[in-house]
């Protein structure tokens, strides 16, 4: 007996890498279905230590402009101001704990 083909498990053994992503971006919907996706996993205690911060349009440049400041060479600073263009949209999840909660340790 076959099992019916899984679309998700297709999606992750076949993906590519690309330097480049170009343009759309998920669009706003599209990215809140994923987020509340990845929501699903288990979190202890309900703390939600995580905050998400999309990335898009000239706040790429900003951030590449402020990797570049902190790189240790030029030739790293060329290389760090340019990371954050090669995509439409970047994700950064940001860990927030929650210090010296009763039952979930840091």
């Amino acid at each position: 007996m076959t099992q019916p083909p899984n679309p998700v498990l297709e999606a992750v053994l076949t993906r590519l890498s690309a330097p480049r992503l170009t343009e759309p971006a998920p669009g706003r919907h599209d990215l809140e279905r994923l987020i509340q996706a990845a929501a699903t996993a288990p979190d202890h205690g309900r703390l939600r230590p995580w905050k998400l911060v999309a990335v898009t349009g000239n706040e790429r440049a900003r951030l590449g402009d402020e990797l570049a400041e902190a790189a240790a060479s030029p030739e790293q600073a060329r290389r760090a101001a340019t990371k954050p263009l090669r995509a439409p949209l970047l994700l950064s999840i940001v860990h927030c704990p929650a210090p010296d909660h009763p039952k979930v340790p840091e």
